[in-house]
């Protein structure tokens, strides 16, 4: 009974040491997960940093292209507007000289109807 009790708390102590090697090599393979999983989230969070920082210049690259295509377009406008204005002052003075030419005929007629009754 005795050797049967020591063989047994000696198999108790073994399973006890090869239970609590188990657990240390858990332990150590939990630890090196972790240390894993936390570089892949470093890795992870520095591309979506780079990534927001391209869109960040993506972004900024295509307001200043709008502003240049609103600029341009100003300044489209402004052509436009002042050859618009050139225009209507040309036409302006053309309908003055056609207005002065017939005031011109006008007069002359009248001048020649006065002057016909006295003849």
């Amino acid at each position: 009974m005795k050797k049967m009790l020591i063989v047994t708390l000696v198999a108790l102590f073994g399973f006890g040491l090869v239970g609590n090697a188990l657990a240390t090599d858990a332990g150590k393979k939990k630890a090196e997960v972790v240390k894993e999983a936390e570089a892949v989230k470093d890795k992870v969070e520095k591309k979506a940093e780079a990534v927001k920082d391209e869109a960040a210049k993506e972004a900024e690259a295509v307001k200043e292209e709008a502003e240049v295509v609103k600029d341009e377009a100003v300044k489209d406008a402004e052509a436009v507007k002042d050859d618009a204005a050139k225009d209507a002052e040309a036409v302006k003075d053309e309908a003055v000289k056609e207005a002065d030419a017939v005031k011109d005929d006008a007069t002359k007629a009248a001048d020649a109807v006065k002057e016909a009754p006295k003849k």
